[in-house]
């Protein structure tokens, strides 16, 4: 019973794992984009802080379901 466990694990990861070959063979065609991409600045960053909700605010969610 183990084995069987086993390759039901197994083979969805050679699924993942496949494409990448073909994958690292393309990047030869597109070494010039890779190049500049990596050339490009760091940009600043954007994030900002969240705004203060003032005391006394609440939040009430009804009526809510998930369907699966």
């Amino acid at each position: 019973m183990d084995w069987c466990l086993c390759f039901n694990r197994f083979f969805p990861l050679i699924d993942a794992f496949a494409p990448l070959p073909a994958a690292a063979q393309e990047t030869t065609i597109y070494k010039d984009s890779i190049r500049r991409f990596n050339e490009l600045p760091e940009g600043e960053d954007d994030s900002t802080e969240a705004p203060v909700q003032p005391n006394g605010t609440s939040l009430s969610i009804e009526h809510l379901s998930f369907c699966i």
